[in-house]
Protein backbone atom coordinates (compact mmCIF):
# COMPACT_ATOMS: atom_id res chain seq x y z
CA UNK A 1 0.00 0.00 0.00
CA UNK A 2 2.80 2.43 0.85
CA UNK A 3 4.27 1.35 -2.23
CA UNK A 4 1.76 2.34 -4.59
CA UNK A 5 1.28 5.57 -2.48
CA UNK A 6 4.59 6.58 -3.33
CA UNK A 7 4.40 5.64 -6.93
CA UNK A 8 1.05 7.65 -7.52
CA UNK A 9 2.39 10.63 -6.05
CA UNK A 10 5.45 10.17 -8.19
CA UNK A 11 3.37 9.53 -11.34
CA UNK A 12 1.12 12.43 -10.15
CA UNK A 13 4.39 14.88 -9.87
CA UNK A 14 5.83 13.79 -13.32
CA UNK A 15 2.85 14.89 -15.33
CA UNK A 16 2.94 18.13 -13.41
CA UNK A 17 6.35 19.62 -15.13
CA UNK A 18 4.15 18.68 -18.84
CA UNK A 19 2.21 21.13 -20.86
CA UNK A 20 -1.43 20.65 -19.32
CA UNK A 21 -4.45 21.39 -21.58
CA UNK A 22 -8.02 22.09 -20.58
CA UNK A 23 -11.08 21.38 -23.01
CA UNK A 24 -14.65 22.28 -22.82
CA UNK A 25 -16.82 20.96 -25.43
CA UNK A 26 -20.72 20.93 -25.79
CA UNK A 27 -22.14 18.63 -28.96
CA UNK A 28 -24.56 16.46 -30.10
CA UNK A 29 -24.69 12.84 -29.68
CA UNK A 30 -26.71 10.53 -31.79
CA UNK A 31 -27.51 7.37 -29.83
CA UNK A 32 -29.06 3.62 -31.40
CA UNK A 33 -31.22 2.82 -28.54
CA UNK A 34 -32.92 0.39 -30.76
CA UNK A 35 -33.93 -2.00 -27.45
CA UNK A 36 -35.67 0.61 -25.66
CA UNK A 37 -37.05 2.44 -29.01
CA UNK A 38 -38.58 -1.18 -29.86
CA UNK A 39 -40.10 -1.37 -26.45
CA UNK A 40 -41.93 2.21 -26.31
CA UNK A 41 -43.51 0.60 -29.48
CA UNK A 42 -44.70 -2.77 -27.75
CA UNK A 43 -46.15 -0.75 -24.92
CA UNK A 44 -47.96 2.00 -26.73
CA UNK A 45 -50.81 -0.86 -27.08
CA UNK A 46 -50.60 -2.93 -23.89
CA UNK A 47 -52.44 0.08 -21.69
CA UNK A 48 -56.25 0.54 -21.83
CA UNK A 49 -56.14 2.34 -24.20
CA UNK A 50 -53.59 2.76 -27.62
CA UNK A 51 -51.26 5.43 -27.00
CA UNK A 52 -48.97 7.30 -29.68
CA UNK A 53 -45.02 7.94 -29.25
CA UNK A 54 -44.61 12.00 -29.07
CA UNK A 55 -41.01 11.50 -28.84
CA UNK A 56 -38.49 8.43 -29.05
CA UNK A 57 -35.09 8.78 -27.79
CA UNK A 58 -33.88 11.27 -30.21
CA UNK A 59 -30.27 13.29 -30.15
CA UNK A 60 -29.36 15.43 -27.95
CA UNK A 61 -27.00 17.42 -26.04
CA UNK A 62 -23.75 16.21 -24.55
CA UNK A 63 -21.33 18.44 -22.57
CA UNK A 64 -18.03 17.49 -21.57
CA UNK A 65 -15.01 18.69 -19.89
CA UNK A 66 -11.48 17.31 -19.90
CA UNK A 67 -7.78 17.48 -19.01
CA UNK A 68 -5.03 16.59 -21.11
CA UNK A 69 -0.93 16.46 -20.72
CA UNK A 70 1.35 17.26 -23.73
CA UNK A 71 3.96 14.23 -23.91
CA UNK A 72 5.45 15.37 -26.72
CA UNK A 73 4.66 17.02 -29.91
CA UNK A 74 2.40 14.14 -31.15
CA UNK A 75 1.39 12.46 -28.31
CA UNK A 76 -1.41 13.90 -25.33
CA UNK A 77 -3.10 11.61 -22.60
CA UNK A 78 -5.25 12.66 -19.93
CA UNK A 79 -9.05 12.19 -18.78
CA UNK A 80 -12.59 13.43 -19.62
CA UNK A 81 -15.71 13.69 -17.73
CA UNK A 82 -19.13 13.94 -19.81
CA UNK A 83 -22.88 14.37 -19.64
CA UNK A 84 -25.86 13.66 -22.09
CA UNK A 85 -29.43 12.85 -21.94
CA UNK A 86 -32.20 11.42 -23.90
CA UNK A 87 -35.89 10.77 -23.52
CA UNK A 88 -39.41 9.58 -25.14
CA UNK A 89 -43.04 9.71 -24.43
CA UNK A 90 -45.78 8.22 -25.23
CA UNK A 91 -49.56 9.89 -24.75
CA UNK A 92 -53.28 9.95 -25.30
CA UNK A 93 -54.88 12.94 -24.77
CA UNK A 94 -59.15 13.37 -25.46
CA UNK A 95 -62.21 14.86 -23.75
CA UNK A 96 -62.46 12.09 -21.13
CA UNK A 97 -58.65 12.98 -19.61
CA UNK A 98 -55.02 12.05 -20.16
CA UNK A 99 -52.66 9.28 -19.98
CA UNK A 100 -48.70 10.31 -20.45
CA UNK A 101 -45.72 8.39 -19.98
CA UNK A 102 -42.28 9.44 -19.85
CA UNK A 103 -38.90 8.28 -19.75
CA UNK A 104 -35.99 10.37 -19.09
CA UNK A 105 -32.49 8.48 -19.86
CA UNK A 106 -29.58 10.48 -18.68
CA UNK A 107 -25.55 9.54 -18.86
CA UNK A 108 -22.58 10.47 -16.86
CA UNK A 109 -19.50 8.98 -18.32
CA UNK A 110 -15.27 9.15 -17.47
CA UNK A 111 -12.25 7.73 -19.31
CA UNK A 112 -8.90 7.68 -20.52
CA UNK A 113 -8.15 10.29 -23.16
CA UNK A 114 -5.39 9.42 -25.97
CA UNK A 115 -4.15 11.79 -29.19
CA UNK A 116 -1.91 11.20 -31.95
CA UNK A 117 -0.93 14.32 -33.90
CA UNK A 118 -1.03 13.22 -37.62
CA UNK A 119 -0.36 16.13 -39.20
CA UNK A 120 0.31 19.93 -37.75
CA UNK A 121 0.90 23.09 -40.30
CA UNK A 122 0.99 26.42 -39.48
CA UNK A 123 -1.86 26.76 -36.51
CA UNK A 124 -3.63 23.77 -37.43
CA UNK A 125 -3.27 20.14 -35.87
CA UNK A 126 -5.11 16.89 -36.93
CA UNK A 127 -5.11 14.16 -34.42
CA UNK A 128 -6.71 10.80 -34.12
CA UNK A 129 -8.01 9.93 -30.67
CA UNK A 130 -9.50 7.29 -28.40
CA UNK A 131 -11.28 7.28 -25.24
CA UNK A 132 -11.73 4.14 -22.88
CA UNK A 133 -13.50 4.45 -20.09
CA UNK A 134 -17.08 3.84 -17.87
CA UNK A 135 -20.60 4.91 -18.15
CA UNK A 136 -23.58 5.23 -15.30
CA UNK A 137 -27.31 5.88 -17.12
CA UNK A 138 -30.25 6.51 -15.05
CA UNK A 139 -33.77 5.74 -16.16
CA UNK A 140 -36.50 7.92 -14.43
CA UNK A 141 -40.29 6.19 -15.71
CA UNK A 142 -43.08 8.09 -14.88
CA UNK A 143 -46.58 7.38 -15.74
CA UNK A 144 -49.15 9.74 -15.13
CA UNK A 145 -52.98 9.05 -15.53
CA UNK A 146 -55.39 11.68 -15.43
CA UNK A 147 -59.10 10.32 -16.26
CA UNK A 148 -61.33 12.34 -14.00
CA UNK A 149 -64.29 10.01 -13.91
CA UNK A 150 -62.18 6.99 -12.55
CA UNK A 151 -59.11 8.25 -11.45
CA UNK A 152 -55.70 10.89 -11.09
CA UNK A 153 -52.69 9.15 -10.51
CA UNK A 154 -48.87 9.51 -10.94
CA UNK A 155 -46.73 6.51 -10.66
CA UNK A 156 -42.28 6.75 -10.98
CA UNK A 157 -39.68 4.14 -11.34
CA UNK A 158 -35.87 4.59 -11.49
CA UNK A 159 -33.75 1.81 -13.06
CA UNK A 160 -29.99 2.42 -13.70
CA UNK A 161 -27.00 0.37 -15.32
CA UNK A 162 -22.62 0.46 -15.60
CA UNK A 163 -21.44 -0.39 -18.99
CA UNK A 164 -18.01 0.05 -20.32
CA UNK A 165 -17.29 2.59 -23.72
CA UNK A 166 -14.63 3.04 -25.99
CA UNK A 167 -14.71 6.06 -28.52
CA UNK A 168 -12.27 7.01 -31.48
CA UNK A 169 -12.09 9.40 -34.33
CA UNK A 170 -10.90 12.84 -35.83
CA UNK A 171 -10.08 15.72 -33.77
CA UNK A 172 -9.70 18.89 -35.70
CA UNK A 173 -7.43 21.77 -33.60
CA UNK A 174 -7.11 25.48 -34.06
CA UNK A 175 -4.49 27.73 -32.38
CA UNK A 176 -5.90 31.23 -31.84
CA UNK A 177 -3.24 32.41 -29.54
CA UNK A 178 -0.75 30.20 -27.75
CA UNK A 179 -2.54 29.32 -25.18
CA UNK A 180 -5.78 29.20 -27.03
CA UNK A 181 -7.55 27.19 -29.36
CA UNK A 182 -10.36 26.25 -30.61
CA UNK A 183 -11.42 22.12 -31.59
CA UNK A 184 -13.68 19.89 -33.54
CA UNK A 185 -14.55 16.44 -32.48
CA UNK A 186 -16.12 13.57 -34.90
CA UNK A 187 -15.98 10.92 -33.92
CA UNK A 188 -17.74 7.38 -33.06
CA UNK A 189 -19.10 6.25 -29.44
CA UNK A 190 -19.25 2.38 -28.64
CA UNK A 191 -21.10 0.96 -25.86
CA UNK A 192 -22.11 -2.16 -25.25
CA UNK A 193 -26.36 -2.95 -24.95
CA UNK A 194 -26.81 -3.45 -20.94
CA UNK A 195 -29.82 -4.40 -18.72
CA UNK A 196 -31.37 -1.60 -16.81
CA UNK A 197 -32.06 -2.61 -13.46
CA UNK A 198 -34.03 -0.80 -10.36
CA UNK A 199 -33.82 -1.43 -6.65
CA UNK A 200 -35.67 -4.39 -6.54
CA UNK A 201 -33.82 -6.09 -9.10
CA UNK A 202 -36.40 -5.22 -12.27
CA UNK A 203 -35.02 -4.77 -15.62
CA UNK A 204 -36.73 -2.78 -17.98
CA UNK A 205 -34.76 -2.83 -21.14
CA UNK A 206 -31.38 -2.62 -21.94
CA UNK A 207 -29.61 0.84 -22.79
CA UNK A 208 -27.44 1.36 -25.79
CA UNK A 209 -25.45 4.33 -26.10
CA UNK A 210 -23.68 3.67 -29.32
CA UNK A 211 -24.10 6.06 -31.96
CA UNK A 212 -22.36 9.27 -33.94
CA UNK A 213 -20.84 12.51 -32.16
CA UNK A 214 -19.64 15.75 -33.01
CA UNK A 215 -18.04 17.75 -30.38
CA UNK A 216 -16.74 21.23 -30.42
CA UNK A 217 -15.12 23.91 -27.90
CA UNK A 218 -12.72 25.00 -26.17
CA UNK A 219 -8.66 24.17 -25.29
CA UNK A 220 -6.82 26.56 -23.11
CA UNK A 221 -3.15 25.27 -22.43
CA UNK A 222 -1.82 25.97 -18.30
CA UNK A 223 1.80 26.07 -19.27
CA UNK A 224 4.06 26.99 -21.88
CA UNK A 225 5.70 24.63 -23.93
Amino acid sequence: MKHAIILTALFVTSFQCLSQELIGSIGISAQAMRELKELQAFNVNQGPATLKNTQSFPPFLQYQLGMRFILSERVKLGGILYLTSTAARSAISDYTGSITVDQKLGCVGTGAYFAYVVTHANRWKISLYAISGVEFSSLNLSVHVNIPSVEVSKRQSKFGAVSAMAEGGLEFQRAVTDRLSLHLNIGAHLSPPTDLINDDNERFGRVNWTGAKIMGGLCYKLKND
